[in-house]
């Protein structure tokens, strides 16, 4: 009788034991899944597509207000000239102002959309463009 009681005795103290491994074993199971499933926001620098190059050319697109600006867009290999809209107002400016001279350097963003209307005669043409810059900084 004695002997059935200490086995009984040991098969509860296994049994406990049993339990806390399993225990902690599914707290770590699901420890780690989650460490694995919480998804990291990556950073960027604004809306839309990166650019960076020097300006080659400013053209005013005098019926919609805003600019063309040329540019060789080294940020795509190869680098290809790229036009895209300056809206002033519109367009997040930094610390040197707005790129509308020749031979500066720029960087920023762009989205799709936006036009460069200018007047031939009597009526306003439509030059096209790439985009619509999102914010951009420019050198010196």
């Amino acid at each position: 009788m004695e002997h059935i009681k200490k086995i009984q005795k040991r098969v509860e103290q296994a049994t406990r034991m049993s339990t806390r491994f399993l225990f902690a074993f599914v707290i770590l199971v699901l420890g780690v899944i989650a460490a694995f499933s919480i998804s990291v926001q990556t950073s960027t620098a604004g809306p839309g597509q990166p650019f960076g190059g020097m300006i080659s050319a400013v053209f005013t697109c005098t019926c919609s207000g805003n600019f063309a600006i040329y540019f060789t867009d080294l940020t795509i290999s190869p680098p290809i000239a790229l036009p895209l809209i300056y809206q002033p107002g519109g367009t997040i400016t930094y610390q040197f102002g707005p790129p509308l001279s020749a031979g500066r350097w720029m960087l920023g963003t762009w989205t799709s959309g936006g036009s460069c209307r200018y007047w031939v005669g009597k009526f306003c043409s439509v030059l096209p463009t790439a985009g619509t810059m999102y914010m951009v900084g420019t050198s010196m």
